[in-house]
């Protein structure tokens, strides 16, 4: 960045708004991740990262998260055929028309203080703001600009709206899904999805045995209880197992009980935690599930990951990316996990492979080139 780029970032005085919903939590993290970065780079700016559920009716801003969370965890068919359906349907006219109306309805009252003081940019993490902002756009009720942050490396139809301004996709192949749309290049940046400062790469120690991290996500789903019990039988060969259990305090209190007579490897059982890159920065290999920040975190800190059997629908289309490139493992059960450590258990070099191809992938630094682009559009 130039000199005069960054004293223009400096001056920079404009209102911008970042919006998310709260279903899971990476949607947050990634508006939180270009928040921060906004605001160090034009302090001068007034930045508010928002969640636009809290401001929509009741009983949908309770339902919505509780909802995607019960059909994730025990409903996935259910789910996936969710999924895919809204995303064939999405381009009809009549779906579209039904969305507007639904949206319009339990946002009415966001949009009544939106339409107050509109701020001068919104930034949108989740496509349900995508579509709210862009119908009050469309409607030339809002006249600001729109940009979407796309945080999975596949793109559901509900995402793609004409009066978005640019999107920021985490891969080419991103770009690529976006521009069959009909959106056209010239309004699609690649820029990585974006990730909380300290996600950065690091070597590590490589001795005295592996350190494993297990994550199920901000909700702390997926068969980690299962991976827990298969570790535990490891009396050699691993130092130490963090666990992450995110918001699932049931979860966090059954394996707190179940591991507190072990000693080999030593197993630390975290709830939801705040400074992740702490935790990743530590680790030399992670499992957990393949959501899309998730996987920008583990590309941008350059750390080997196992995957466990994605979500229907966006961390498929996740985890088909990963595989493809060869920067990830792949388990559909936990047993599966097993055969993989005692690869690497007996081979250490699969893990400094998978660390240099990763290195090659990640963008560490996606929310500052997002920042960079929104303010230098102003000037």
């Amino acid at each position: 960045m130039g000199e005069r780029t960054r004293e223009a970032l400096a001056l920079a005085a404009m209102r911008i708004w970042i919006l998310y919903a709260k279903a899971g939590a990476g949607h947050k993290m990634a508006a939180e991740a270009v928040r921060d970065a906004i605001q160090s780079m034009a302090p001068s700016c007034e930045v508010a990262c928002l969640d636009i559920l809290a401001q929509c009716r009741y009983p949908f801003r309770e339902l919505y998260p509780l909802v995607y969370r019960m059909l994730v965890t025990r409903f996935t068919r259910i789910w996936g055929l969710f999924f895919w359906l809204t995303h064939a349907l999405a381009p009809l006219r009549f779906f579209r028309w039904l969305r507007h109306v639904f949206n319009a309805f339990q946002s009415e009252a966001f949009t009544r203080e939106f339409l107050k003081n509109p701020p001068d940019y919104v930034i949108a993490t989740h496509f349900f703001p995508v579509e709210v902002v862009g119908f009050l756009k469309e409607g030339a009720r809002y006249t600001g600009r729109l940009a979407g942050v796309v945080t999975d490396l596949g793109v559901h139809r509900f995402w793609i709206h004409p009066a978005v301004d640019v999107y920021f996709a985490g891969i080419e192949g991103t770009r690529r899904a976006i521009m069959r749309e009909g959106i056209s290049s010239g309004r699609i940046q690649v820029t990585g999805i974006p990730v909380r400062r300290g996600f950065v790469p690091r070597e590590r120690e490589g001795n005295g045995g592996l350190k494993i991290l297990v994550a199920g996500g901000g909700m702390g789903v997926g068969p980690v209880e299962g991976l827990v019990e298969i570790l535990l039988t490891y009396a050699n060969g691993i130092k130490q197992v963090d666990v992450v259990c995110g918001d699932n305090r049931a979860l966090e209190h059954k394996l707190k009980l179940k591991t507190a007579r072990f000693g080999t490897p030593s197993i630390r059982i975290h709830g939801f935690v705040e400074r992740m890159h702490e935790l990743f920065l530590g680790a030399d290999l992670i499992i957990t599930k393949p959501g899309g920040v998730t996987v920008s975190e583990c590309l941008a800190t350059a750390t080997p990951c196992i995957f466990t059997r994605p979500i229907p629908g966006q961390e498929e289309m996740n985890l088909s990316w990963l595989k493809e490139q060869g920067l990830a493992w792949a388990i559909d059960r936990p047993e599966d996990a097993r055969t993989i450590l005692e690869q690497i258990l007996a081979d250490p070099s699969l893990l400094k492979e998978k660390r240099m191809k990763l290195k090659r992938d990640g963008r560490p630094f996606a929310a500052q080139a997002i920042a960079l682009k929104i303010l230098e559009g102003f000037h």
